[in-house]
């Protein structure tokens, strides 16, 4: 692939990473989602059929279903929304996959800070 598709894959994956996430701001906020969905990347097929939508969840568990249940519920409306505000010939069919990286980031950082305050535990003895 050119250079100049790759950016253009890119752009596009930007953009739609940008209007998901603002019309999942729009959306949820009338839902009873306890948590917040938000949309970390997009990955288009290079034949621009489909796009891999990866979502994080900051919630318990439960919710985390529900979130899964409400992006399956609202493809075709934010497929139809994208398409009224993007102009591309073809709307890609989307595929929501959950991210836990934001979780592990968080598990990583919690480690961190105990070797820490290990550390100046023992420097203090």
């Amino acid at each position: 692939m050119s250079t100049e598709k790759v950016d253009r894959m890119k752009r596009l994956e930007t953009l739609l990473m940008q209007e998901f996430n603002t019309q999942l701001s729009r959306e949820t906020y009338n839902q009873n989602l306890n948590g917040i969905i938000t949309i970390v990347g997009v990955k288009i097929s290079k034949d621009l059929k489909q796009a891999r939508v990866f979502y994080s969840f900051m919630g318990d568990d439960n919710a985390r279903e529900d979130a899964k249940q409400l992006l399956s519920e609202m493809k075709k409306e934010i497929g139809a929304n994208l398409r009224k505000r993007v102009h591309l010939k073809r709307i890609p069919s989307f595929i929501f996959e959950f991210d836990n990286t934001p979780e592990k980031a968080a598990e990583v950082e919690t480690v961190f800070a105990k070797l820490e305050r290990e550390k100046k535990r023992r420097e203090e003895k």
